[in-house]
C-alpha cells in the first residue's frame, strides 16, 4: 500500500502518539490495468488512515473489480472543515487524474466519525454541485454517530451512569469539547450541533440529510442492546442505530428507495477477536461491494 504526501494536505490532520506526524496526505491500493472506480475510505477518529486495510476486506475485494481505494490521513476530525475537505478533494482529484477515472465513479466511506466525515462529504457535494469537484455516486457509513445532538446526551448520559471508566472518560471529553466548539449545549446552541450533523432529528427536513435523497446511502450497525446493556450502560436511545435508523426513515420517506440501514446483528469484533458492536466488521465487503457496482450502473465488472 503505498503512501502518497506532499502538498495535498495539511500536516495537522494527521496525528500519532497526539503529535502531527509527516506521513499524511493519502494511502492508496490500486488494481493492474484500467481503473474503473474509486473508493474513498475514511477512518474513525484518533485511528490511523493505514490500518483500515487490516480492519476490513473491502479495499481488497474492490481490486478484484478494478476499483481502486484511497484512505486520505484524517484521523483528528470528527466534523468536516476547510483543511478535510480540502484533503479529500485533492486525493480525489490526484486519484481521477493518474487514473482517468471518470468523476462519475466514486464512492465515499467511513468508520464511526469518518462515516460522518463522508456523509457529510457527499451533501455537502450535492449542496454545492455547481462548484464541487465530485459528486459522490453513493456514500456509507459504518455505525457512524450522525446525529451530533443525540451524541451530547448520549455522552451525558455515560458520563451520569459511571459504568464503564473507558467510556465515561470519552463522554466527558466528548462533552467537554462539544461546549467550547458549540458554545454551549445543545439546548443553548442547537444551530452549531445541527450544521456539523449529516442527519439531525430535531431539524426541518432532516437537517443536512435533505441533501441525500437522490442517493444510494447504506448505513451499517450491529444493533446489540444486551452487549451495549451490559458493557455500556447504555440503552436503544444510546446507541448509534437510533441515529442512523432515523436517518434512513427520513431519506426512505423523502423518496430515496436506495436508503438501507444495515442491521448486522453481533458481526461487531475488534482485530483480536473480542466482540464490539462498533467496529468495521459489521460491514460485509462482498455485499458492499456489488451494492457499489449497482450504484456505478453495472459499468464496472
Amino acid at each position: 500500500m503505498d503512501l502518497i504526501h506532499g502538498a495535498v494536505a495539511n500536516p495537522d490532520l494527521y496525528f500519532e502518539n497526539g503529535k502531527a506526524e509527516s506521513t499524511y496526505g493519502y494511502y492508496k491500493v490500486v488494481p493492474n490495468g484500467d481503473v474503473k472506480g474509486l473508493l474513498v475510505l475514511l477512518p474513525g477518529y484518533g485511528r490511523s488512515s493505514n490500518q483500515i486495510i487490516k480492519e476490513t476486506q473491502l479495499p481488497a475485494v474492490a481490486k478484484e473489480s478494478q476499483i481502486a481505494t484511497i484512505f486520505p490521513t484524517i484521523n483528528q476530525r470528527s466534523t468536516l472543515d476547510s483543511i478535510s475537505t480540502v484533503l479529500i478533494t485533492a486525493s480525489i482529484k490526484d486519484m481521477t487524474d493518474k487514473y482517468n477515472i471518470p468523476k462519475d465513479r466514486v464512492f465515499l466511506g467511513g468508520f464511526s466519525s469518518g462515516g460522518n466525515l463522508a456523509l457529510l462529504y457527499t451533501e455537502m457535494s450535492v449542496k454545492n454541485k455547481g462548484n464541487a469537484y465530485v459528486v459522490p455516486k453513493g456514500v456509507f457509513a459504518v455505525d457512524a454517530p450522525v446525529d451530533l445532538i443525540q451524541l451530547h446526551y448520549t455522552m451525558v448520559r455515560t458520563t451520569e451512569a459511571n459504568c464503564n471508566e473507558a467510556y465515561v472518560n470519552e463522554a466527558k471529553w466528548v462533552v467537554a469539547n462539544d461546549i467550547k466548539k458549540y458554545g454551549g449545549t445543545p439546548e443553548q446552541n442547537p444551530t452549531g450541533y445541527i450544521t456539523d450533523s449529516p442527519y439531525s432529528r430535531s431539524a426541518k427536513n432532516g437537517g443536512n440529510a435533505q441533501y441525500l435523497k437522490d442517493l444510494p446511502v447504506r448505513l451499517y450497525t450491529d444493533p446489540d442492546i444486551k452487549w451495549n446493556l451490559e458493557v455500556r450502560c447504555a440503552d436503544y436511545y444510546d446507541m448509534n442505530a437510533f441515529g442512523l435508523a432515523g436517518m434512513i426513515r427520513f431519506l426512505k420517506l423523502s423518496g430515496n428507495k436506495n436508503a438501507e440501514l444495515i442491521s448486522a446483528i453481533n458481526k461487531g469484533y475488534d482485530l483480536n477477536g473480542k466482540r464490539n458492536p462498533h467496529s468495521w466488521s459489521i460491514l460485509d465487503a462482498k455485499d458492499c461491494k456489488e451494492w457499489m457496482i449497482e450504484g456505478f450502473n453495472d459499468t464496472v465488472k
